[in-house]
């Protein structure tokens, strides 16, 4: 199902509308394995870890809103064009990344230093068909868990598709929930269905390239990580 809606890139938010965006994240990927790990398994850490990314990227990403037929904020998309990375410069990391980062336990910010961001940092380049600067990167889609199984996350990924030009590779990374990961089926979560990840991706346009071997450990269990990349034509 792809949902209606209007698209918008938003450059100067208010301070309400920020606070939104920052719920609207919070609650979609509340209960997700992926999230909580990233949390240190601290839920409360969610609202500083979204606003620090949400500043950050309208600093130097791209932040695309989808407003729906009532005119309410209901999903959002993150990306990063050639040249720029998330919390990629001080600057960005003085939006709030470094008070997130303080806020974690010794363990996780641990795991961040010496686990999560070298196995990405190995894997991205055997996978993706340019330099990982040179390319499009999706940070964050997000939908308001009471509008979620709309086909809002499709639109704004066909937006992007739509929009970004040719000769330019489109990449993310995505995970699937460990209950469900040899279905590709849906999860229950937060009271509301949502999408295993990698299989929405895979659906809107975006196909899995690899899968990195092995899954990324933690002290949640292992996390299965899929690397998805298009090239525009």
């Amino acid at each position: 199902m792809v949902g209606k809606g209007k698209i918008h890139r938003i450059y100067t938010p208010s301070v309400q509308e920020i606070e939104k965006l920052v719920n609207i994240a919070v609650g979609a990927y509340r209960g997700l394995t992926a999230e909580r790990v990233m949390l240190g398994g601290n839920e409360a850490l969610g609202y500083l870890q979204f606003r620090s990314m949400i500043r950050a990227s309208l600093l130097d990403g791209e932040v695309y809103v989808l407003e729906n037929d009532a005119k309410d904020l209901v999903a959002f998309s993150i990306w990063f064009p050639p040249g720029k990375v998330l919390y990629g410069t001080p600057d960005q990391r003085s939006l709030g990344f470094e008070e997130f980062m303080e806020q974690l336990d010794d363990e996780t910010r641990e795991w961040y230093d010496k686990t999560y961001n070298p196995a990405i940092n190995k894997w991205a380049p055997t996978w993706i068909p340019k330099p990982y600067p040179d390319c499009w990167w999706l940070a964050a889609l997000a939908t308001d868990p009471v509008h979620q199984r709309k086909g809002y996350g499709t639109l704004l990924l066909k937006h992007a598709i739509q929009m970004i030009p040719a000769s330019n590779v489109l990449g993310l990374v995505s995970t699937l929930e460990e209950t469900v990961h040899r279905s590709f089926g849906r999860s229950f979560c937060s009271d509301h269905y949502i999408f295993i990840q990698a299989r929405f991706y895979v659906h809107a346009g975006i196909p899995i390239q690899s899968r990195m071997d092995p899954d990324l450990p933690s002290k949640f269990g292992e996390i299965p990580f899929y690397g998805h990349y298009r090239e525009q034509l």
